[in-house]
Order: C-alpha cells, then structure tokens, then sequence
C-alpha cells in the first residue's frame, strides 16, 4: 500500500465522525514521483519492523530504480535534496545481486545514527513523515495515522525524537477526532514533536570509531562464557560416549550435528528401551535432556538482537504473543550467567551419574 492510499483509507474510517468538507481539509495534493519515493522509503522498514519479508523491500526498491532509470529527471525535481545522493548513489549500478546491500545502506544512511536494525526502520519511517508535513504534502493528523502504526515498546529508544514522535502521534490519531474544538491544540502537539526532525547530515560524514557498539565488559564475558560452557558440556558428553560399554551409539554419526538434535538421539525412547543397565540408561537420558535445555537457551543468545533496555546496552531474544506476532524482550546478564551455571550444573550431574557405569576400557 502506497502512502497516500494508506492516507485515503484513514479519511474513509473518518466519514462517520466529520463531515465531508472536514474530509476534503484533510486531503493535501502531492506529486507522483514523491508519493512513490515515500511509499519506497516506508517498504524497505517493514522487514527490520517484522511485517515483512526481505521479499517486500527487494521489490520496492528494484522498482523504484527502474522507475528512475526511466524519469531521472522527474524523481530529481521532488526528492529532498539532502537525501538525493544517498538515492542516486543505491541506484548506480544495482542489480539484482547487490539490490539488498543497496537496500541495507539506505536504512543505514538515512535512518542513522541507530543502534539496531529496528532503529533505523523507526528513525527513517519518522523522518519520511516529518518531511512530508514540512512539504506541505500531508495534513497533521494523517501524518499522526502514520506514526501510529508502527508497534512501540519500552525497549526501543525512547529518548529518540523520531520514536517519542511515534507516541505522541498515537495520542493525537486519538484525541483529534474526539476534540473538534481543540484540533489545533492537538495538531500542535505532534507538529512539536515533529520539530527539528530532519533528514540525517550526510557531509561530513566521520567514520564511526568502531563498527559495532558494543555491551559493557562484563555482559560480553559473561556471553562467552555462556556459550563456552554449553560446547564444553556437549564436548564432554561425546567424549564420554566413547567410554560407555555396550551404549548403542555411533559417536562419529553425531559428531557436527546441532547440539538439540544429539539431546533429542540421546534421549529418544526408543533408544533408551534397548539399554539395559540402568545406570547407563539414566546417564544417556540425563544427558540428552541436558543438551536439549542448554541448547535451546544458548541458541535465543546467538539468534538474539542488541538493542539499549533502560540505558544498558544488551541481547534482545525474539518470543511470539498469541496472535503470532514477533516482539524482542531483553536477557541481562544475570540470565546470560544463568545458562553457564545450568551448563556446569549438567556436567556436574552426569559427573557424579557417570561414577556408577563401569569404563568400558577398564571392564
């Protein structure tokens, strides 16, 4: 959906609640070319925002390059001049394989200085539609519809003017309908909110001193260590494997296979059946639930976002509402720590487990 039909939609849901002149105050005129780098801008944040594919901005993107391609010179008269070189740069040269670098460096550039991914698909989302009030090209309150949209939680950078403006454009796509005498008052919150709100200074552009921002010391140890300790669990149960008398295994089959998938072998049922020394039985079983657990907590660390959660720098894990929905809550440290604990506290288990099986090397 372009940006101007998602505008008409909004004045249609209206229809009941203001009057038809009302409808027709809030149409504002805007040529072709700058409705479609808009609608451009805003489908190449639908994937970092989750409620699309990559699929989505590849297709965005390619047309708009082929649409430049052919009236470069029409584009030229309505893009912004302070983001002209930042286009005319992604579209030079593009091609089907660079088209997703291409996409990447626009977010980069002009929905920058972000810290994550979905940093940048807010920042630039915003800053589309500030620019459009400023144009003159959308009335304040279906620039407010706009900023509504997008999802806010209290993990994402609050303090921003680009994702504060989003909330206060939730309140007013609320109050302005509710409130005919006070609309100006109501459209000067979000025309406030949306003051200084620019697009990014391209020249000069200083390189960033380091290409990643990284968490404090201790939470990136305390990473590592997480994820040391579930390789040294797994490391150690194989070895052990070795040494098991008449356990049913191929060790060799399992060696380079993902770490909850030899949890699942070694405590199959089926396998477990055929065991029959207890002792061994409850060791494979014990270690099968081990790699089972501590895998699936290091892989939410390794699929894991960095985002800022109350001005700490940390790993975001994905997790789904009932309606399927993606959204990233926060892993501090403790719970970082927590996963080489439990990691250790296996290993100790099937230690002390392993005490009561006789080697098979001394049997």
């Amino acid at each position: 959906m372009t940006v101007d039909d998602f505008e008409a939609n909004q004045i249609d849901t209206l229809l009941r609640s203001i009057t038809f002149a009302e409808a027709d105050a809030l149409r504002r005129p805007c040529p072709t070319a700058r409705n479609f780098l808009d609608s451009m801008l805003h489908d190449l944040c639908m994937q970092p925002l989750g409620e699309a594919t990559e699929r989505r901005s590849l297709l965005a993107f390619r047309r708009f390059a082929e649409l430049f391609d052919h009236d470069p010179d029409g584009f030229r008269e309505h893009i912004p001049a302070a983001i002209t070189p930042v286009l005319e740069a992604a579209v030079s040269g593009w091609t089907e394989d660079n088209a997703g670098d291409r996409v990447r460096s626009i977010l980069t550039v002009l929905g920058g200085p972000s810290s994550t991914e979905r940093e940048h698909a807010l920042t630039l989302y915003t800053r589309v539609i500030a620019a459009r009030v400023r144009d003159g090209y959308v009335h304040p309150y279906l620039a407010a519809t706009h900023l509504a949209w997008p999802d806010i939680h209290d993990w994402d950078n609050l303090a921003k003017p680009e994702i504060a403006a989003m909330r206060v454009g939730a309140r007013v796509k609320y109050q302005w309908p509710q409130f005919r005498p006070n609309r100006g008052v109501v459209e000067q919150d979000l025309l406030s909110a949306l003051e200084g709100i620019t697009w990014p200074s391209l020249h000069p552009a200083p390189p960033p001193a380091e290409l990643i921002e990284w968490a404090d010391d201790e939470y990136t140890t305390a990473l590592g260590r997480a994820v040391y300790a579930v390789a040294a669990l797994e490391s150690y149960i194989l070895f052990e494997l070795l040494h098991l008398p008449g356990a049913p295994i191929d060790v060799t089959e399992l060696g380079g296979r993902p770490t909850a998938e030899i949890g699942e072998v070694l405590a199959q049922p089926e396998l477990l059946a055929t065991v029959t020394d207890v002792h061994i039985r409850d060791w494979l079983s014990a270690a099968g639930a081990a790699l089972k657990e501590t895998a699936l907590s290091r892989e939410e660390l390794l699929h894991s976002r960095p985002a800022v959660e109350r001005g700490v720098r940390m790993l975001h894990g994905y997790a789904f509402n009932p309606s399927g929905k993606a959204y990233l809550h926060p892993l501090p440290q403790d719970r970082v720590e927590r996963l080489a604990t439990t990691a250790v506290a296996h290993r100790t288990h099937l230690a002390r487990l392993r005490t009561h099986v006789v080697d098979v090397s001394t049997s």
